[in-house]
């Protein structure tokens, strides 16, 4: 006879037939993974089981985009790329009754940014070193005898175009933070921090004429982290200034 397995979403689980289809685990083995990758099917239940969802996060404008992608389009909103036959199925009686439950009078909350982005938010793509040279941070590159020199330089450029405030620099790995740490300050490895009293470099020295105290994110245990974060905060309410690598 015929046999069905229903196989849940998001299911790993794998069927061992063994030789003789007795259980047994076979030489090989074959999984079926189905992964869920639409919130809508989901959402879907949810709703037709609360009276009441309530959604708040700082990620979920624009709302427009959040309501497609939960599949909450009101009736008649559907966006154009939709076919005729999926236009229909947003316009039935059914789904027209959960529809009608999504909130658009009055608009749903959406919170100003917390700072003027006009006055305090600038995105620069730095594309060149200061000779001109590319700067682009992957392995090939910063393993070559003059990048993290160079990368130090540009760094402490920027640094000290910032004079007041804190500045967090964030490299893509723990080993280039080391090897950066290691060239740029001659004392790297006796603590986390290091003031005016330590011997630097020419990058080094910049940087503490700059902010007055450099952090180094500490590798080990959260407590450590949050000693750093904190030593970060304290200064900069204290001294006016202070650079955290991480």
């Amino acid at each position: 006879g015929h046999h069905a397995t229903t196989v849940p979403l998001g299911s790993t689980n794998v069927i061992r037939h063994g030789a003789y289809c007795d259980g047994s685990t076979p030489n090989w083995e074959a999984s079926l993974v189905l992964n869920l990758l639409t919130p809508g099917v989901l959402m879907e239940e949810l709703s037709s089981q609360c009276r009441t969802i309530v959604l708040a996060s700082g990620t979920l404008a624009p709302i427009q985009s959040l309501i497609g992608e939960l599949n909450l389009i009101p009736p008649g909103k559907a966006p154009m790329t939709l076919t005729k036959r999926e236009n229909d199925m947003m316009n039935s009686p059914m789904q027209q009754q959960k529809s009608s439950r999504l909130q658009m009078q009055p608009r749903p909350l959406e919170a100003n940014h917390i700072i003027n982005k006009e006055k305090q938010l600038l995105a620069v793509s730095i594309g060149h070193f200061p000779d001109g040279s590319p700067l682009t941070v992957n392995y090939s590159h910063y393993n070559q005898r003059d990048f993290i020199p160079k990368l130090g330089v540009a760094i402490a450029g920027v640094v000290e175009c910032i004079p007041k405030g804190g500045v967090l620099v964030f490299l893509p790995s723990y080993s280039l933070l080391r090897k950066c740490m290691n060239a740029w300050n001659p004392n790297h490895g006796r603590s986390h921090f290091f003031s005016q009293g330590s011997e630097p470099s020419p990058v080094w020295d910049r940087l503490l004429r700059s902010k007055g105290k450099v952090l180094i994110e500490p590798t080990g245990s959260q407590d450590k982290f949050e000693a750093a974060k904190l030593d970060y905060v304290n200064a900069i309410k204290i001294e006016g200034s202070c650079i955290l690598f991480a």
